[in-house]
This record gives structure tokens, sequence and C-alpha cells, in this order.
């Protein structure tokens, strides 16, 4: 069975998350999402995303449909922001009670390990952390949070349009890796599409067959 990635951008509708250098993270955050979606669609997996538009989303329906989706992995994307905007660099983070080498660590460090390939030397490495968010606190399955860089940084900020395309390949790379998903051929893709087909030509054709006989029975034949 194909796993199921549940990718969170974060903020959404009212809730702006912060801003700078011309950036508004909930829009920069969807951005993101988008494209690693699109990305993850090249391997054996069903990607889903919280929000797919500017919208409000509460945390705890996120989680809950993470929840109820049985997710095996939810992923939430988030940029940073300081008011000392010398602040800069990427870091990610799982729940403090996660214990190191667990499975929700390793996944974590894949993850992290695969993003930071594309900013080394661009940007500072702040490091592998721990936080009690709550998407992180009320998932039941293993979640990591991303900060890929503070907005309100100017170097940070200024890294973003020439580099947001590689960090989503290097996340869905990176998901992609931990979970060890298996890349999906343009053959396997076009045989899925045409047995989903098939599927819906015998479907179709089997209502064609009850609708005959139901006319049939109305015109007494």
């Amino acid at each position: 069975m194909s796993a199921k990635i549940y990718i969170s951008p974060g903020h959404g509708g009212q809730y702006i998350g912060t801003s700078g250098n011309g950036f508004i993270e909930k829009h920069i955050n969807l951005e993101m999402a988008l494209l690693v979606q699109d990305f993850l669609r090249g391997y054996d997996c069903v990607p889903r995303l919280a929000r797919e538009g500017d919208y409000t989303k509460l945390i705890s329906d996120r989680t809950l449909e993470a929840n109820n989706w049985n997710a095996d992995l939810v992923v939430s994307l988030h940029f940073n922001g300081y008011s000392n905007t010398s602040a800069r660099g990427f870091e990610t983070f799982v729940h403090p009670s996660i214990s190191r080498y667990s499975k929700t660590d390793n996944i974590r460090n894949t993850i992290h390990d695969s993003i930071y390939s594309v900013l080394r030397g661009k940007t500072p490495n702040r490091g592998k952390k721990t936080a009690d968010f709550q998407i992180l606190r009320e998932t039941k399955m293993p979640a990591v949070l991303i900060e890929y860089s503070f907005l309100t940084n100017k170097e940070d900020a200024d890294l973003i349009p020439g580099l947001i395309v590689s960090l989503a390949e290097a996340t869905a790379g990176g998901i992609a890796k931990a979970l060890n998903l298996k890349k999906v051929t343009e053959c396997q893709k076009c045989r899925e599409l045409e047995n989903k087909l098939n599927d819906e030509r015998i479907v179709r054709i089997a209502l064609e067959k009850k609708l005959e006989q139901i006319q049939k029975i109305i015109l007494g034949e």
C-alpha cells in the first residue's frame, strides 16, 4: 500500500505567520507545499495537503484530519522570523518526547540532511531540535516541522526565489529516502491510468445494462 504523506503548509487565512523582505509566510508556505506535493507524485505515495489555498485551518483540525486519514508521516512547512533581523538559518523540529535514534528521529534526520544539502554554504545549519508544537504533539504518527530560513533576514530571504524549487525537491527526496519510497515510472503511471479507465468503463457498462433492464420493465417488454 502506498505511503500517505500529510503536508501541512503553516498558517493561512487570518493567520499570516511571519513576514519580511517582501514575503508573507502563509503564501510562501503554500507555494512550497504545492511544489513538494508535485515532486512526491513521482514516488509511490499519496501526498495530501492540509490546505490548498489561503484560508484558515486550525492546527486541531489538521491533526484530527491526519490522524483520521492514518497518515504515515506529517510534515509541517514553515519559514522563520525574528525581531532581530540578523537571525538566520535552517532548522527542523520533532516533539520533545521523541527519543534519539527512534523512527521519527531517523526520518527527521534524513529529511534535514537532504534539505541542508541545498542550503549548505548559503545559510547556517541551526540544528535538529525539539519543540512542543501542537502539530507535533497531537499527531499519532511521525511528524516533522521544517523552518527553511528567516523571512526577516534579507540574506535568507534573497535565497528563496532561486532555491525554492530545489528545496522542495530536496524535501520530497528526503521524505522518499526516509520512508524508502520507490520512484514511479511513466509506464507505471500509464498502467495505473489505464487500469482506472478500465474500471470506470466496466462500471459504466454495468450501469448502462442496468438502465436498459429498467427501461424494459417500464415499457413492459
